[in-house]
């Protein structure tokens, strides 16, 4: 499950895709059909679904990439900016060997069979990780990354960067690098960015097992010895970050949250994290004006805090700041 802007969709075990919450750009794919309180199915046999910035993804299990709601970057991949209320194809001709997807902030990054790498949408900061800033403000058609042939079957992003984990189980990270949100220099902006893929060691000569990217620019990791990790922009009062600091204190490479080496799953929204550990226990930190973190009330922490429970399995967050988990 991943979700967009006030939507989310999900897909069960039968492969079967359901969607609801917001339509105001008709990012749930039905047609118009407006917001939905209850999941609504879409017709089709599904594998793989994403959602961004009022757009939404979907991948068939004959592999062809379905894509709908907001197209003003070129985030469709149709070759034109008009937007969507329904699923329509990407690459109708030669579309049915997609792999993974990610949609987030007008831009896209996928992943097909045969390892190669797909960026298109809005192009600023380096973002279709082609080692240029085209004259043209967006790619609104796929456009490959390099010639690679490694890519896996994890991708994802945080505003204004995206990331890629090879098969090797590397992750490679590029776009802008305000408030250190590639956790790759200690610089920031643009001049500091990367316009191509560059790999993000995991520290200590270890590999990530899972990163999730937040709104705006930060990073939650999870580490292959079950330590967890953060990077990027922490914005003052919210504690997103998870390292017990309530100001404003950006880390422009991955600190360590915490010493516990059993955690098992993380998610990054809006100024808020989420982690399970292997004792099937549920904790969040970060932004709370709203009670999303599940703690019965509306205090912030800034560092992990028990969600009560004891059989969680993982979570995911909506992009502007839900608390998900699954039992």
């Amino acid at each position: 499950m991943e979700n967009g802007a006030y939507a989310c969709n999900a897909i069960k075990s039968d492969n079967t895709l359901w969607v609801w919450g917001s339509d105001s750009y008709g990012q749930l794919g039905l047609n118009g059909a407006g917001a939905q309180s209850s999941p609504i199915q879409i017709p089709g046999s599904w594998s793989v679904s994403s959602g961004g910035n009022y757009i939404s993804a979907a991948i068939k299990t004959n592999g062809s990439l379905w894509v709908w709601g907001d197209n003003a970057q070129g985030v469709l991949g149709q070759n034109e900016t008009t937007s969507r209320s329904s699923p329509i194809q990407v690459g109708v001709s030669t579309g049915t060997t997609w792999k993974a997807i990610h949609m987030d902030n007008g831009r896209c990054v996928a992943t097909k069979t045969d390892g190669t790498l797909w960026c298109w949408g809005n192009s600023g900061e380096g973002a279709m990780g082609n080692n240029r800033q085209p004259s043209s403000p967006r790619f609104s058609s796929p456009n490959q990354v390099g010639e690679s042939t490694d890519w896996g079957s994890t991708v994802g992003g945080a505003w204004i960067n995206l990331y890629a984990f090879k098969t090797d189980g590397t992750m490679w990270i590029w776009g802008d690098n305000t408030d250190g949100a590639l956790g790759l220099t200690q610089g920031y902006g643009y001049l500091n960015g990367r316009s191509s893929p560059t790999q993000l060691p995991a520290p200590s000569g270890r590999k990530w097992s899972k990163v999730t990217g937040g709104y705006v620019s930060f990073y939650i990791a999870n580490r292959d010895d079950g330590t967890l990790w953060s990077w990027g922009r922490q914005d003052s009062g919210y504690g997103n970050l998870g390292h017990n600091e309530g100001e404003t204190r950006d880390k422009s490479a991955p600190i360590q949250i915490g010493t516990g080496t059993d955690w098992s799953d993380s998610s990054a929204s809006a100024y808020m994290g989420s982690a399970t550990k292997t004792d099937g226990t549920l904790w969040s930190w970060g932004y709370n004006h709203q009670g999303q973190l599940g703690h019965n009330d509306i205090v912030f922490q800034s560092s992990p805090t028990q969600v009560p429970g004891t059989n969680w399995k993982n979570t995911n967050n909506p992009w502007l700041g839900n608390l998900l988990a699954t039992q």
